[in-house]
C-alpha cells in the first residue's frame, strides 16, 4: 500500500451530499524491501575470513540511511568494511553497519560490502535490513535468510616428506634439509582442525594443481582432547588410474567431525610430485616449480562446502636433481689446492647461484675461484659464466650471470683440505635463484680422500702483549722418513722465535744431532735430518714468542697453522685451524719464573718457587692462581697455616707505589682512562693530578696483596699435582711481585715433558689464562739472577728464601751485589719513575 493511502476517511452524507468529512492517519505500516538478496561474492568464503557481501534490494520509501545487521550466525563483524559504490560508511560496529546513501522508491539498489569478517563457525546466515530518513524508520526486512557460510578448516603442521625426510637413522640429515624432487613419491602429512562440528554423511576433499594422490594409502586419525587416538573409517571415492593414483583425494566419512576444542585430525596420504612438463602453474609462469595452492574442504552435496581452508595453503616447491663430480690430482691433508667441479646435470630451472657444501674440515678462502682458472670458455654465450666464488669454512657460493647454470660445464675452485678424510665424505650442491633466494635443485657426490694430522695443540700464556713460552704438541698419522720439518705459524699479531727453543720429544738422528730452529715469517720452522717422525708418537717442543695486543675479531683468522713437511717441502700433514686461546689483560703481567732448591734429583723433595711480576695495577676479578705440576710430580703441602713451614705454602710479596699509567701518547683511551682513574690520577672532575700516596713511598704503608683472609680457604689443595692460592676478587691487584713457594716430591723417573703451568682464574667467567713454564730438565740450579731477585722479595717480607735448604747457603745477607739489580726497582717504588725516564 502506498504511504499516501494509509489513512481513515470519515464523511457525513445526507441526500447524496457530503455534509461533513475528516481524514485521519491510520496506524503505522512499515513496508518491506522488495527483491532482497544477500550474497557471498568474495574469493574467500571460510569462517573467520575477510570477504565481500553483495546486498540487492528495491526500496519502497525514500531514505538516506541504510542499516544492515548480520543476525545469524553470531560472529559477523563489519568494523573493517568499506564500500566500492553507492554510499558512505557512517557506523561500523561489530555486526551492524550503517551507510549514508540515497534510496529512491522502486529503484533497484546494489551495495557491496568489502572486508566483512565472516563467523568462524559458519552456518546458515540471516540479516536484518532497514532504512531511515531523519531518524524515522522507513523500510525494513527482518531475519532475511541468505547464503550458507562455510566453517573454517585449520590446516597446520603440513609436511611433504620424501624418502630422505622420512628416514630416521640420521644418515641423510643434509639431504632431508633440501626440497622434494620432481617426479618422486612422498608422503603428505597434515593436522586438521574444524571450527564447528560437522554431521555425516561427509566427504573430505583434498586437491592441488598437478599433484597426484594415492587414495589407498590415506589414513585419518582422530586425536581426542582428553587423550587417546583412534582411526576414522574412510572410503575413497575418486576413480583411480592404472598406477593407483588420482588427481584428487575424496574420502567418504560416515562419522561426524568434531570441533577443534574436542578433536584434532591427522591426515596422511602418499602424493606424487609432478615432472616439470606436468606442472601447469609453472609452465604457465604463475608459480615456481609446482608451488601451487592446496585445498582442504568438507562437502555434503550443497552448493557451498560445509568447511574449507579457501585453498590458502601455499604448497611445496619442487626442485631438480643436480648431477656433479669432484676431481683433484691429489688431496694432501690440510693443504690449499685446486679442485674441479664437473656439472653433469643442471635441472629444469637454471640456478644463478650454486652453494657448494664440502665435508666438515674443508675450508674455502673468501675468494675461492682458482687463480689459474681459464674463463675463456666460460665467458661465451655457449657456456655458463661464473662471476665470483665467495667461501667461508666448508661452504662456497658460486655466482653466475643472469643466464645461470643452463648447461653442463666445469669450474675450478680453491680449497683447503681437512686433516683427514671425513667420516662422511659426501659433497653437496644446492642451486638457488638469486632473486628471491629460492632453491631450484640439489645433488650429492662422493669427495676425494685425504690423510690429516691426528692431533696438535698450542699452549701459551694467553695474556695481551706478553713474551711467553709456547708449548707445541702434536702426533702424526703417518711416518715421515729421512728428513723433514715442522712449521708453526701463529695468528696475526703474534710472533714466534727460536729463542729458548727446547725440544722435549722430537725426531733426531742416531747421533742425536740434526735438529734446528729457524724463523719463518712470524713463525718458526723446526727441521730434522736423518730421522723418522713416527706415526702416533707424541712430539713436543717449546719456543719463545709474543702474543698480540688483542685477539683477532675473526675467529677463523685467530688460529695457528701447523704443517709437517717432507724434505722437498711437500705437505704431508697439516692443520690450518688450531684455535688460539682468547687473550686477556691483567696489569701488563710478565711471564712467571720458576725457581727451585735443592738439586732436583729423582725421588728427592725440592722447594719450588713461582714468581709473578705485575708491573701495573690490575682491575678486580682475580679469584685464584693455580700452579700445576708436570706428570708424575706431586706437592708435599700438608698444612694451610700462613707461617712459613717446610710442609706448607710460603707467600712473599712486594708491592709498588708507582703510578699505574704513563702520561703521554696512548693507543687505547678507554683503557688508559680506567687505569688512571683507578690510581687516582683522574679525579671526579676529570682533571689530571698527582695520585695521593703514589708520589712517594716514604711514610706510606705498603699495600698488601689481596690474598683470601680465611686460613682454611686461602689455599686450594684439591689435587696432589696442583697448588692454588685464592684471592679476593672484589679488590684490585696492586703492582709488584708475588712469590709462591712450596715443597714438591719428585718421581723416580722424571717425565720427558717437564712443563709447569701457572693458571689465572677470574671471577667474572672470563676464560682461564695459563702460562707454560719449562721445568728444570738437566739444570741443577735456578737462574742466579732470578734467584737473587726472589731473595730480595723474601727478605723484604721478613722471610728467608732458602729456609728449608739442606745446603749451607753462606748466610742470608745480600750485600751490595744484591742491591745493584734492584736500583731501578727501588727508584720506581720510591716514587721517582720520571727520574728513571729522564736518565
Amino acid at each position: 500500500m502506498p504511504p499516501e493511502d494509509n489513512v481513515f476517511s470519515v464523511a457525513h452524507e445526507r441526500d447524496g451530499a457530503v455534509r461533513g468529512s475528516r481524514v485521519v492517519s491510520a496506524f503505522g505500516i512499515r513496508p518491506q524491501f522488495g527483491a532482497v538478496a544477500v550474497r557471498l561474492v568474495g574469493r574467500l568464503i571460510a569462517g573467520g575470513a575477510l570477504s565481500d557481501i553483495e546486498v540487492l534490494l528495491r526500496p519502497v520509501q525514500r531514505a538516506s540511511l541504510l542499516r544492515v545487521r548480520g543476525k545469524e550466525p553470531i560472529g559477523f563483524n563489519f568494523s573493517r568494511v568499506h564500500l566500492s559504490e553507492n554510499g558512505t560508511v557512517v557506523v561500523a560496529v561489530d555486526d551492524t553497519l550503517e551507510v549514508q546513501t540515497d534510496l529512491v522508491p522502486r529503484q533497484p539498489f546494489r551495495m557491496v560490502m568489502r572486508d566483512v569478517l565472516l563467523p568462524l563457525q559458519g552456518g546458515q546466515t540471516s540479516f536484518d535490513i532497514s532504512s531511515f530518513e531523519d531518524g524515522e524508520l522507513m523500510d525494513t526486512t527482518v531475519s532475511f535468510p541468505s547464503f550458507r557460510a562455510p566453517a573454517h578448516v585449520d590446516v597446520s603442521e603440513v609436511e611433504v616428506l620424501n624418502q630422505y625426510k622420512r628416514e630416521d637413522s640420521g644418515q641423510f640429515r643434509v639431504e632431508a634439509g633440501f626440497g622434494n624432487r620432481l617426479g618422486e613419491w612422498a608422503q603428505l602429512r597434515a593436522r586438521l582442525r574444524f571450527s564447528v562440528g560437522l554431521p555425516p554423511p561427509l566427504t573430505l576433499h583434498v586437491a592441488a594443481e598437478s599433484w597426484r594422490f594415492a587414495p589407498r594409502s590415506a589414513t585419518l586419525r582422530e586425536q581426542h582432547a582428553l587423550g587417546g587416538v583412534s582411526t576414522v573409517a574412510v572410503e575413497q571415492l575418486e576413480a583411480l588410474a592404472e598406477d593407483g593414483s588420482a588427481g584428487a583425494l575424496r574420502l567418504k566419512l560416515d562419522t561426524p567431525l568434531f570441533p577443534q576444542d574436542a578433536h584434532v585430525y591427522e591426515l596422511s596420504v602418499d602424493v606424487y610430485a609432478p615432472s616439470p612438463s606436468d606442472c601447469a602453474c609453472w609452465t604457465a609462469g604463475r608459480c615456481l616449480l609446482c608451488k601451487s595452492n592446496w585445498t582442504f574442504e568438507v562437502l555434503d552435496g550443497g552448493r557451498m562446502p560445509l568447511a574449507t581452508n579457501d585453498g590458502l595453503l601455499l604448497g611445496f616447491p619442487l626442485v631438480s636433481e643436480l648431477l656433479f663430480a669432484v676431481f683433484v690430482n691429489r688431496a694432501p691433508p690440510s693443504a690449499l689446492l685446486d679442485l674441479t667441479l664437473r656439472f653433469e646435470g643442471v635441472g629444469a630451472i637454471p640456478a644463478t647461484s650454486v652453494i657448494v657444501m664440502a665435508p666438515a674440515g674443508y675450508n674455502f678462502p673468501y675468494s675461492c675461484l682458482s687463480a689459474g682458472t681459464s674463463n675463456a670458455s666460460l665467458s661465451t654465450d655457449n657456456a655458463p659464466k661464473f662471476t665470483a666464488c665467495i667461501g667461508r669454512l666448508n661452504i662456497a657460493v658460486l655466482g653466475l650471470n643472469a643466464n645461470g647454470l643452463f648447461r653442463p660445464t666445469t669450474v675450478s675452485l680453491r680449497a683447503t683440505t681437512p686433516r683427514s678424510t671425513p667420516a662422511d665424505n659426501r659433497w653437496y650442491l644446492e642451486g638457488r635463484l638469486t632473486e628471491g633466494n629460492v632453491e631450484v635443485g640439489w645433488g650429492v657426490a662422493a669427495g676425494p680422500s685425504s690423510e690429516g694430522l691426528r692431533q696438535v695443540t698450542v699452549e701459551y700464556g694467553n695474556f695481551k702483549t706478553v713474551s711467553t713460552h709456547f708449548l707445541i704438541r702434536f702426533a702424526s698419522a703417518v711416518d715421515v722418513e729421512g728428513s723433514g720439518a715442522i712449521v708453526v705459524i701463529p695468528p696475526p699479531g703474534y710472533l714466534l722465535s727460536c729463542e729458548e727453543f727446547l725440544p722435549y720429544v722430537m725426531p733426531r738422528g742416531a747421533d742425536q744431532v740434526g735438529l734446528g730452529c729457524s724463523a719463518l715469517r712470524q713463525g718458526v720452522r723446526i727441521a730434522y735430518e736423518g730421522a723418522t717422525l713416527q706415526a702416533g708418537a707424541p712430539y713436543s717442543f717449546t719456543v719463545r714468542g709474543g702474543t698480540a695486543a688483542a685477539s683477532a675479531a675473526d675467529t677463523a683468522a685467530d688460529a695457528f697453522t701447523m704443517q709437517i713437511l717432507q724434505s722437498e717441502g711437500r705437505i704431508v700433514e697439516s692443520n690450518y685451524q688450531v684455535p688460539a686461546a682468547r687473550l686477556v689483560g691483567f696489569g701488563n703481567i710478565e711471564t712467571p719464573v720458576l725457581l727451585w732448591y735443592d738439586q732436583p734429583l729423582p725421588g728427592a723433595t725440592i722447594w719450588a718457587t713461582v714468581g709473578i711480576h705485575i708491573p701495573l695495577r690490575a682491575p678486580p676479578g682475580l679469584q685464584a692462581v693455580r700452579v700445576g705440576l708436570p706428570e708424575g710430580l706431586r706437592h708435599g703441602v700438608a698444612v694451610t697455616v700462613r707461617e712459613s713451614q717446610p710442609n706448607g705454602v710460603t707467600v712473599a710479596s712486594r708491592t709498588s707505589a708507582a703510578p699505574v699509567y704513563v702520561p703521554g701518547t696512548f693507543s687505547d683511551f678507554t683503557e688508559w682512562t680506567m687505569l688512571a682513574r683507578a690510581s687516582g690520577f683522574i679525579g671526579a672532575g676529570g682533571l689530571l693530578g698527582s695520585p695521593s700516596g703514589n708520589a712517594s713511598a716514604e711514610g706510606i704503608p705498603e699495600e698488601p696483596m689481596p690474598i683470601e683472609d680465611d686460613v682454611r680457604r686461602w689455599l686450594d689443595l684439591g689435587r696432589n699435582d696442583e697448588v692454588g692460592v685464592r684471592f679476593k676478587p672484589d679488590l684490585s691487584f696492586p703492582a709488584g711481585e708475588l712469590y709462591i713457594q712450596f715443597p714438591v716430591v719428585l718421581p723416580a723417573v722424571m717425565p720427558p715433558l717437564n712443563v709447569w703451568r701457572v693458571t689465572f682464574v677470574f671471577a667474572d667467567g672470563s676464560p682461564l689464562a695459563s702460562f707454560v713454564l719449562p721445568g728444570f730438565g738437566d739444570k741443577k740450579s735456578s737462574s742466579p739472577d732470578a734467584e737473587l731477585r726472589a731473595r730480595h722479595v723474601f727478605q723484604h717480607a721478613g722471610l728467608e728464601y732458602f729456609a728449608f735448604s739442606a745446603l749451607d747457603r753462606g748466610g742470608a745477607a745480600l750485600g751490595s751485589r744484591g742491591r745493584l739489580p734492584w736500583l731501578s726497582f727501588l727508584l720506581f717504588a720510591s716514587g721517582a719513575p720520571w727520574l728513571l725516564g729522564a736518565a
